[in-house]
């Protein structure tokens, strides 16, 4: 049985020891926070992708030649999300190329649904969400921050241990045709 003075050198040495498995495990990278994006990288990131979609939508409806499309526009997940969500919506908002859904709407749709947002691009999925939104839709539109490797034509010990590099990714799927586009900018 230890005794007392010995008690605080046990607990010293019992957290460096679980840091020391759990950095050993996992890597030092989930202990550290990751920096807050720059709004004006994430301004330009979201206009860019953004203008591509909405370039997108116009050019399939003048060759389907049917009226104004029904965009569901389910917001952004990971790092960053809530920032280029809000930019992506305004500049979605901004456009008269398509009729957008109220992101309320979308909202309790998914909570109806119990279907997750990331989870719509699969059919059976999908089919749940547009059934509890009420009204048929043309297109739905995810976004998504991600961390990729970069990639080096180099085979040497520094390219190996390259940084990885944020993306903004915008993927849209025509609901009819199941056809999707996908859309990416640098962060």
């Amino acid at each position: 049985m230890l005794n007392r003075r010995h008690a605080p050198i046990c607990s010293r040495l019992a957290v460096a020891l679980t840091l020391f498995v759990i950095t050993t495990t996992f890597g030092c990278s989930f202990m550290s926070r990751p920096k807050p994006l720059d709004l004006n990288v994430v301004e330009h990131a979201s206009q860019e992708t953004t203008s591509k979609v909405i370039r997108e939508i116009q050019q399939r409806s003048t060759l389907s030649g049917e009226g104004t499309p029904t965009l569901c526009f389910l917001g952004v997940s990971g790092d960053g999300a809530e920032s280029l969500s809000t930019s992506t919506r305004t500049a979605l908002e901004a456009s008269s190329a398509f009729r957008l859904l109220d992101k309320s709407v979308v909202q309790a749709a998914l909570k109806d649904s119990g279907v997750r947002a990331n989870n719509v691009f699969i059919p059976a999925e999908r089919k749940k969400l547009v059934d509890a939104l009420g009204e048929p839709i043309d297109y739905l539109l995810a976004g998504y921050v991600e961390s990729v490797s970069q990639d080096s034509d180099e085979d040497d010990e520094k390219s190996k241990g390259a940084a990885n590099k944020l993306i903004y990714r915008l993927e849209l799927v025509n609901i009819e045709t199941n056809v999707k586009s996908e859309f990416t900018a640098e962060l």
